[in-house]
């Protein structure tokens, strides 16, 4: 029975004391003290739970306190109010203030506060996302106090509904193959499980137990932890009994791992209780399996993703470390800003390209790759091309085909580290240029045999491999469909671009490799060798990575002082490797001092044979075509005499090059 009426009831006998004794006034009426407006402060006890998991060390268990911040919902099932922790911060036992107009000989009260809303039934929630490092071990609380007194004297005992679950990860082994991961997140996936979501209790029902939502629970870390050493994290869960589910799904994210343990908990989930799970990495069997059975973990290498098209598309791409790497393969080389009107363009069939770039591949190929293992798990879907590089550094070919098997357009993939750019002093043609450290294709930028890059027809995109060795003719050693370039004589059906894009591992060899004429367009720079631009366009039939493009007929004038062709020492802006006699350094930003960039001797594909050669003068070709069967390009002499920055050669001569920026 409430107050109240023990308080009307009291009220009438008194009015009838009254009419009988004239004597009693109304004032005489014993005190009302306590009644009405009189909750302004509770003292509330954490009870502690009545489980604490088989798995849990001795002396491990959390003791619940209250913290800082902490509020509660004060209710009497037809108001409510919010109260505040204002002492015992730091124990189970705190003083909370607040206000609350009520005579109910019972209050009920929720943790965390639920605001001023009436009780005694409210939504609660679990979050499905919680920091594991850092959990509300409280969870959710229900207490009530019966015997209510003014002031902070009102007791009120809080009994958690929820459970707490800590996770002990041990990623340690002999190898200590992971100690440089750091876990991002947890998943836990219990399908049917109620362990997380939105749940409803009853202030009034404490023996009620709640029950969530979802089975989908996500750890997150505010500080990744290294897998150094064992790791815990806790969250916060609805009771359940997790042992009558098909599996629980444990998915922990590295940078670079993930980890799939399936693990059943061996106990109920149980209110209030406290539980332990211990997920060491050596007591699970691998599996490849894509859901591993419970007491299996599968581990996958994850790869971070890249975009190699997202900022154009172009017929090189470059990438400088392990990842899931994808392109868009429905363009031919940079697309349409790539077309020269009246430039003689075709596609891979012949056909004139004017106004659109745009192919539909059905199936995707490895040509060849320089290191086995540099590409894998290649796809083609929707039009994008997807694979995966490994950590090894060299050069690969992509190709897509039509449905007839027939290739119709192709990628060159320059696996090294990302190459500098190097601003060149201007030249004597008043033009500066800012060039890549290396040869196109190379892998290194200093004084060895990654230096050497890959080698090019003149105005064809496609690259071939050239000697792995300074002074070396064996051909290179290729990974994939191609095993060995082709060599091709040029004629009718051979000496044209289509044979050329559907043959891109065919060294097509001739003076000019294109049997019906020159195409001084191909390469964006037509009138080159008489306008000094560095202005020229760009085409689809560049070899150069997004942002760079092929140089024009002066960028490597500043290899002599007066601009020139040379035999004079004393006019050179290079300095030799006598002791290696491997290649020249450059002068870029100064006349014969300062800094150097490093320019081997590559070798070539003879335009006669196609074989490959060392002769006596190496080139680097130029956009600028020039009369005949040649084109412009720089090119030296072993005899460290003869340094030639406005050499011309034959087209057809497989040669290296480097890109500078658009």
């Amino acid at each position: 029975m409430k107050l109240k009426n023990h308080f009307y009831s009291l009220a009438a006998v008194l009015c009838m004391i009254g009419c009988n004794d004239e004597s009693a006034t109304l004032e005489e009426a014993p005190s009302t003290v306590g009644f009405g407006n009189r909750i302004s402060g509770f003292s509330a006890t954490i009870v502690a739970g009545d489980h604490t998991s088989d798995e849990t060390p001795a002396g491990n268990r959390q003791t619940l306190i209250w913290e800082t911040g902490n509020t509660v919902t004060l209710t009497d099932g037809i108001s409510a109010a919010e109260f505040g922790v204002a002492a015992g911060v730091g124990t189970s036992v705190g003083q909370f203030k607040g206000a609350l107009n009520s005579d109910a000989a019972i209050l009920h009260a929720l943790y965390p506060s639920a605001g001023t809303q009436p009780g005694p039934t409210y939504s609660v929630t679990v979050a499905a996302q919680q920091d594991a490092l850092n959990i509300d071990s409280k969870g959710i609380m229900i207490g009530s106090g019966e015997d209510v007194k003014p002031g902070e004297e009102t007791q009120i005992a809080f009994r958690r509904k929820t459970a707490t679950v800590t996770l002990q990860f041990d990623f340690t082994t002999d190898e200590a193959t992971y100690a440089t991961e750091k876990i991002k997140s947890v998943k836990i996936v219990a399908e049917g499980a109620p362990l997380v979501g939105t749940a409803t209790v009853d202030l009034a029902d404490a023996d009620a137990s709640l029950s969530g939502t979802s089975g989908n629970l996500t750890l997150t870390f505010a500080q990744a932890p290294g897998l150094d050493a064992p790791i815990e994290a806790s969250f916060v869960a609805y009771p359940c009994d997790l042992r009558a589910v098909n599996s629980v799904l444990y998915l922990v994210s590295t940078d670079n791992y993930t980890f799939l343990f399936n693990k059943r908990p061996g106990e109920t989930f149980s209110e209030g209780g406290d539980y332990m799970q211990s997920l060491a990495l050596r007591d699970f069997v691998p599996t490849t399996s894509e859901t591993p059975a419970d007491g299996e973990v599968k581990i996958t290498h994850e790869l971070p993703a890249l975009d190699l098209s997202a900022d154009g598309t172009a017929n090189c791409y470059l990438v400088d470390k392990e990842a899931r790497c994808s392109f868009k393969a429905t363009v031919m080389g940079n697309g349409v800003a790539g077309i020269l009107p009246n430039g003689g363009f075709t596609d891979y069939l012949g056909n004139e390209v004017a106004s659109s770039a745009q192919i539909e591949p059905v199936s995707v190929e490895l040509l060849w790759q320089t290191v086995d293992g540099l590409i894998s798990e290649l796809t083609l879907s929707d039009g994008i091309v997807s694979f995966n590089t490994s950590a090894d550094k060299g050069n690969a070919l992509i190709a897509v085909k039509d449905s007839e098997g027939r290739i119709m357009w192709s990628w060159h993939i320059w696996c090294t580290d990302r190459p500098a750019d190097l601003t060149y002093m201007t030249n004597q043609s008043g033009n500066s240029y800012t060039f890549m450290d290396r040869n196109l294709g190379a892998i290194s930028a200093a004084d060895d045999t990654g230096s050497l890059g890959l080698a090019y027809q003149w105005g064809r995109k496609d690259p071939l491999p050239g000697a792995s060795k300074f002074y070396d003719l064996t051909e290179p050693t290729l990974y994939g469909s191609v095993s060995s370039v082709t060599l091709q004589a040029s004629n009718t059906s051979t000496g044209t671009i289509a044979y050329a894009i559907q043959h891109p591992v065919t060294m097509i060899y001739a003076a000019d490799w294109l049997f019906a004429g020159r195409n001084d367009a191909l390469w964006g720079n037509p009138q080159g060798e008489t306008e000094l631009t560095t202005d020229s366009p760009k085409t689809i039939y560049d070899p150069c990575p997004p942002g760079y493009k092929l140089p024009g007929k002066d960028a490597y004038t500043l290899f002599t002082r007066s601009g020139g062709n040379t035999n004079d020492p004393n006019d050179h802006n290079v300095v030799n490797t006598s002791s290696s006699k491997h290649g020249w350094y450059l002068y870029y930003s100064a006349e014969g001092t300062g800094v150097q960039s490093w320019y081997p001797y590559n070798g070539c594909r003879y335009y006669s044979t196609g074989a490959l050669n060392r002769g006596s003068y190496y080139y680097y070709w130029t956009s600028a075509p020039s009369s005949g069967t040649k084109a412009c390009c720089l090119s030296f002499k072993n005899d460290w005499k003869e340094v030639n920055p406005l050499y011309t050669w034959q087209r057809g001569n497989a040669n290296t090059t480097r890109c500078v920026k658009e």
